[in-house]
């Protein structure tokens, strides 16, 4: 699970700590380990993803391999090549079509926070006899709340009471008393302890400075019950 959010002065991403891995020999999906370290730092902020940790990895290793003197980024094109190659290697369609990729990108002034489904890389249609796909990317504006996980549950309404204590750290007197309201709302939300009782009990939390690019003002373990 990876839950991001924009806090128009800071971008907080927590994720749980299970890896799942495709067996090539079964076609399934099976956990690989619970102590994956998903977000990961790049150059112009962070990455972080939910799904098939192979693909993910490679994906994660594009964004750390993009010169940081370019301005273009590829990223949509990677990500279609990375889908590509997994699927060559035998992986099946099922184990890739509902994975979510999350990142910020420091653009010189600003952070800015994205997520991309893989599921807008397999849905097609037909142009002038030309099949196309449009995947998107997303942006994660200011007080909004993404969460990707490989099993969405089917009741998402109580992320709202989370999503409506949203608070700056302009709001809050230092930086310990930031943290300590976002690992209090981080523990009490029903949606969380939701997805992490299937998967772990404890959650990553990263805090990045939107305006000192990617430095993290604290990277912290929570246990969530």
């Amino acid at each position: 699970m990876i839950l991001a959010t924009h806090l128009s002065d800071f971008v907080l991403i927590a994720s749980d700590r299970r890896a799942m891995a495709c067996d090539l020999q079964t076609g399934e999906l099976q956990i690989s380990h619970d102590n994956e370290i998903k977000i990961k730092l790049w150059h112009n902020g962070a990455i972080a993803g939910a799904g098939e940790k192979v693909f993910l990895d490679r994906v994660a290793q594009y964004f750390k391999n993009t010169d940081p003197q370019k301005k273009q980024f590829n990223e949509l094109h990677a990500i279609y090549n990375e889908l590509q190659i997994r699927l060559n290697e035998g992986v099946p369609k099922l184990c890739l079509a509902n994975n979510s990729i999350i990142f910020s990108l420091f653009n010189g002034k600003e952070t800015h926070l994205y997520s991309i489904q893989t599921e807008n890389f397999f849905q097609t249609f037909k142009e002038n006899g030309v099949e196309i796909i449009q995947p998107q990317l997303k942006i994660i504006a200011p007080t909004d709340v993404d969460v990707a996980c490989f099993n969405i549950p089917p009741n998402m309404s109580n992320l709202q009471e989370f999503q409506q204590n949203l608070k700056s750290r302009t709001e809050f007197k230092d930086d310990m008393q930031f943290i300590t309201h976002y690992i209090i709302e981080l523990k009490k939300s029903l949606l969380i302890k939701q997805v992490l009782t299937q998967v772990s009990q404890l959650l990553l939390m990263y805090f990045f400075n939107l305006v000192q690019q990617v430095k993290v003002l604290l990277c912290i373990l929570i246990t969530i019950f």
